[in-house]
């Protein structure tokens, strides 16, 4: 867990293998996600939507988390399935 806090007379902390409670702003809660195993930051994924419409389903898919990049990778094939369905729901 990683609380960055950007407030004077605040300090960042960062904790591993626990979260703290106090960290969560009021109302809020923490939603935890099962990774394949306790080796990686795999999620296991059996469907992938966006905006409430389905695609990319019905084949188990692996999601790698890389937390040190600034975005996901998706291979190609899946990328033009992406941009399709992109394009298809918000394109003119």
């Amino acid at each position: 867990m990683i609380n960055s806090n950007t407030k004077d007379g605040n300090s960042s902390i960062v904790k591993f293998g626990s979260w703290d409670p106090s960290a969560l702003a009021p109302g809020a809660h923490l939603t935890t996600l099962r990774t394949r195993d306790a080796n990686n930051w795999v999620l296991k994924s059996q469907e992938i939507r966006l905006a409430g419409r389905s695609f990319l389903s019905g084949v188990d898919k692996d999601i790698d988390v890389s937390p040190h990049l600034p975005y996901l990778y998706m291979p190609d094939a899946e990328w033009s399935h992406f941009a399709y369905t992109l394009n298809d729901m918000f394109g003119s």
